[in-house]
């Protein structure tokens, strides 16, 4: 029992394995990317994520020449959303927010380099409408505005 369990478990782990393998970089018939996906340039990896049928499901990440993160991008609604975390090269958060049909959409949060919140606005179409609010390093509020169409509207 222990011995067919053990092989079992063996073919399982082979089995996956081969089929990560097998859809790394593939296309489906339609020749839209499908599968795991991983593009390397000069040898070092730019992104990787999994994309059904061309369309990116998921987690993809995409890296900067020194291997770091450089964005964490997470797919919903077929595609047509994702909630992305910005880095810096140095490693920490510039930016979170979410993108509709890869356009800024909703309220987007931008940090300094000590990851503390630095401003948020938001944005409607790629563009900032509605309330910006700056803060100093303190943490209190420096100034808030309002945009409409990425131009100050109001006092």
């Amino acid at each position: 029992m222990r011995k067919t369990f053990f092989f079992l478990l063996i073919a399982l782990a082979w089995l996956a394995s081969a089929q990560k393998k097998e859809n790394l970089n593939g296309y489906d018939k339609a020749g839209r990317k499908h599968g795991y996906w991983k593009k390397e340039v000069d040898g070092k990896i730019k992104y990787e994520g999994r994309f059904i049928h061309g369309v990116p499901v998921d987690t993809f990440k995409h890296y900067f020449s020194n291997g770091k993160i450089k964005a964490i991008l997470i797919y919903s609604d077929s595609g047509k959303k994702a909630h992305a975390y910005l880095y810096h090269p140095d490693g920490y958060l510039l930016s979170e927010g979410m993108y509709v049909h890869m356009k800024k959409e909703g309220l987007w949060k931008f940090y300094a380099g000590n990851n503390k919140l630095q401003r948020e606005a938001e944005y409607k179409n790629d563009r900032k409408n509605g309330r910006c609010v700056t803060y100093f390093p303190d943490g209190k509020i420096a100034v808030i505005e309002f945009f409409k169409n990425d131009t100050l509207d109001g006092e």
